[in-house]
This record gives structure tokens, sequence and C-alpha cells, in this order.
């Protein structure tokens, strides 16, 4: 792929509810329609990303990139990914009766949801060693921090926001306006807000965790240069560098890794 800068468009939630055209260029805040700041990202790199990777989630420890994939027989946790080379250091197989889901380390613990059968992995994060596995009362979708708690998606429209040992704090409902958002997914943390895929869309939902009002979403449409024959390999997998404030995505499958920059104006 040619490396270029590009303007990811950035679009009312009505759009990818009724199908209206994306405005380019500029955000809009609310039902409204108040534009309150322009926003870019810049694609600075794409890398090789491994095609057999159906990415549940993604993100940085320490400096170092780690991933955590699904599918039954095949789920796995990755730690320190070379984001040039896609090689990494290390990995775990979970058990083959495990659909692996989102990931996240929090007070130096990783955890890794699993899908549907009721269970939550903790790892030491520095050599993928399995400290205990931990019952889960909900579907495991995707999975970030703030750095206090735990917040997971369950493929619903809520948020549960969750203390180390897993137990509920509170949830919220994702929406705009009174429009529930459904089938959130995998989840980043990034500058006080959550950043969501929406699964089986090209789009990232950027909310406010404090109401679950979603902001602005990002049309990530433009990436789709390679059509996959595969309809799972969507948009999935959200990673924020915050050292050098760089952001990584990528998708089920895909065989590549894209990096941005982001710049406000």
């Amino acid at each position: 792929m040619k490396l270029a800068k590009i303007l990811i468009a950035l679009i009312l939630i009505s759009a990818l509810l009724c199908g209206c055209a994306a405005k380019e260029g500029f955000v809009i805040k609310g039902e409204g329609g108040e534009i309150h700041y322009t926003e870019q990202l810049e694609l600075v790199g794409s890398y090789p990303h491994s095609a057999s990777s159906f990415t549940q989630g993604l993100f940085f420890h320490g400096g170092e990139m780690y991933e955590s994939t699904g599918l039954y027989g095949q789920s796995k946790i990755f730690k320190n990914i070379d984001i040039k080379t896609g090689q990494y250091e290390s990995e775990y197989s979970l058990p083959a009766n495990i659909f692996g889901e989102g990931s996240v380390v929090m007070d130096n613990t990783l955890y890794v949801l699993s899908w549907q059968e009721g269970q939550v992995f903790k790892f030491d994060p520095d050599n993928l060693t399995l400290i205990d596995t931990v019952s889960y009362p909900r579907e495991g979708w995707g999975l970030t921090t703030n750095g206090e708690q735990l917040i997971a998606s369950d493929g619903t429209s809520k948020l549960y926001f969750m203390d180390a040992d897993l137990n509920d704090i509170k949830n919220i409902t994702v929406k705009f306006g009174d429009i529930e958002i459904n089938r959130i997914n995998e989840l980043e943390y990034i500058d006080g807000l959550v950043w969501a895929n929406i699964w089986l869309t090209q789009s990232i939902a950027v909310i406010d965790p404090e109401n679950g009002e979603v902001k602005y979403m990002i049309d990530f449409s433009g990436l789709s240069e390679i059509v996959y024959e595969n309809p799972d390999a969507v948009l999935n997998g959200i990673a924020y560098d915050k050292e050098n404030g760089r952001l990584y995505i990528t998708g089920k499958n895909w065989d590549s890794l894209y990096e941005f920059e982001l710049k406000k104006n």
C-alpha cells in the first residue's frame, strides 16, 4: 500500500444509522450539528499483521504491544509484538474449548475475556504465566481500562465498569440522543474517552465514559483497499501508544496493521 496523508471521515452517528452520506474534514457534536473542532488522522505507516489472527484485543503495556485472538482451537495471546515485522516475543495458547476475546493489563495483571464460556483468565504480563481463572457473569467482547477500573463490553449497548476482582461498579448505556448503539466490541481508553469498534461496521465510536454519550464517529472505510472473502474479517483492534502519540488500527484476519498520528487543530 502506498503511504499517503489521508483524512479519515468523522461522521454523525446518524449517518451510520440511516446510511446518510458522511461529511468529511470536521467533527459534528450531538444532534444540533455543532462543529466544535477539526481533527485529522494522518496515516504514517502500514505494517505486516498475521492474517491468521482473529483479532479480539489490542493494546500497549510498558511500551510493548499485546494482542489477543479468538476462534475455538486458535485463541492466543501475543506479547511484545514488533510493529514493523509482526514478529513477537512470546505467545500463550488458550484451551481449545475457549474462544478468546478482549484483553488489557491493569495493576500488573493481564486479563483476557472469553466469549461465551463465562471465564476470565489472569496472567503475569511479563511472561504470560497463567495466575488464575475466574468466573464471569456475561459474554466477553471488548476490554480496556482507565487505570483504576476495567471497562468491558458484551456486544450490547452496555459498558461495564469493574474493579480488579471483576466486581461490577456501574454500567452505562451507549447512546446517540435516545438511540442505543448496539454491538459495542473492542475497546481502547484514550485521553479520557472510550474508543469502541462497532461489530460489522467500519466505524469507531468515541464515547464519554461518564454518561455513555457518543461524541462522534470515525469512519475507517477508507482502509478497505482489500476485499476480504471472509465476511468476519471486520475492523476490530484499537491500540494507543501514549508515549509516542500513535494510534494503531487493524481487523480480524487483516494482513496489515495501520499506524496513525492524531492531529488536533
